[in-house]
């Protein structure tokens, strides 16, 4: 699947880091978009996202390549 190079601003979703979090604040937002193409933290907002752009369910590949 092949994805249409177009820039799209996505509003409604937050994240937040906590005072103990080993992670790079700079890198925050890569590294939950990491977690949701690897499975991992998977909320409703992303996949509704997804669903809308895509049109579909997408699979683990074309989930990754979306994010």
């Amino acid at each position: 699947m092949v994805l249409a190079r177009r820039r799209v601003l996505i509003i409604g979703e937050s994240h937040h880091l906590w005072p103990d979090a080993r992670e790079d604040r700079s890198t925050w937002t890569q590294y939950c978009v990491q977690r949701l193409v690897d499975g991992d933290g998977y909320k409703r907002f992303w996949p509704s996202i997804e669903r809308t752009v895509l049109g579909k369910v997408p699979t683990a590949g074309e989930r990754s390549q979306f994010w």
